[in-house]
């Protein structure tokens, strides 16, 4: 495990011997925005994906919007609002794979 750390910035590293390897790098642009990319390689099945995620704040609206893509067609998404007033907060959540036809959506309260 190699990570290396800069102003803004963060890259690692992993290889488990010949198995797999990861790469992954996270970026803050700034206070509001986040984004991060991540490489695997697993040698035992042949196979490689990589995934690109994001988070968003919006604190005016005391929101969160978190997704990503992957080269498996993959694309997922949550956005989770926070009450002021209360001690909670309400997410949605869903998933897509074009490749395997599948779709999944859920609804949550977060307390605390």
């Amino acid at each position: 495990l190699m990570i290396s750390m800069f102003s803004k910035a963060v890259v690692s590293t992993q290889s488990t011997g010949e198995q797999s390897t990861n790469i992954g790098f996270y970026v803050k642009g700034n206070e509001q925005v986040e984004c991060a990319v991540e490489f695997e390689y697993v040698k035992q099945m042949g196979e490689s994906i990589t995934t690109f995620g994001y988070c968003v704040d919006l604190p005016k609206g005391l929101s969160k919007f978190r997704g990503s893509i992957d080269t498996d067609w993959s694309v997922a998404g949550v956005l989770e609002k926070r009450f002021e007033a209360f001690p909670f907060a309400f997410t949605l959540s869903g998933l897509l794979n074009h490749k395997k036809n599948q779709a999944k959506f859920g609804i949550g309260f977060t307390i605390g």
